[in-house]
């Protein structure tokens, strides 16, 4: 039982330090990652940080209220757990995409149908 025990510790040690290692290689990205237009007037489209605590890369952005008809913008958060096999680069651009293509896939419509709803 002890082996066994002894075992499982050297692997969480191992895995926690794969996740140490990832971790400190999103803040180099994210110390120097920009969202914004091309040649932009240094608006940002949005943010992503990193949640160490929870294992997250948390996306920041804002988005047009389809519910409304009000032109305002509305923040959006959304969470993508951290990989151990993905670049960094990857998974902030992974995290950006799919928040995008979900609020995309919500105002889609066809025939006055939206056929791409992520809620249904």
């Amino acid at each position: 039982m002890t082996d066994d025990r002894s075992r499982a510790d050297e692997y969480l040690a191992r895995r926690q330090a794969a996740y140490e290692q990832v971790f400190a290689a999103l803040d180099d990205v994210l110390d120097t990652f920009e969202w914004r237009a091309p040649g932009g007037n240094g608006e940002t489209m949005g943010e992503v940080t990193l949640d160490r605590d929870r294992g997250l890369l948390v996306l920041s952005l804002h988005v047009r209220d389809t519910q409304t008809s009000e032109e305002e913008l509305v923040p959006l958060t959304g969470t993508v757990p951290v990989r151990l096999d993905v670049p960094p680069t990857r998974q902030v651009r992974d995290a950006i995409h799919m928040y995008l293509c979900h609020e995309a896939d919500e105002q889609m419509f066809f025939n006055g149908k939206c056929l791409f709803d992520p809620h249904r």
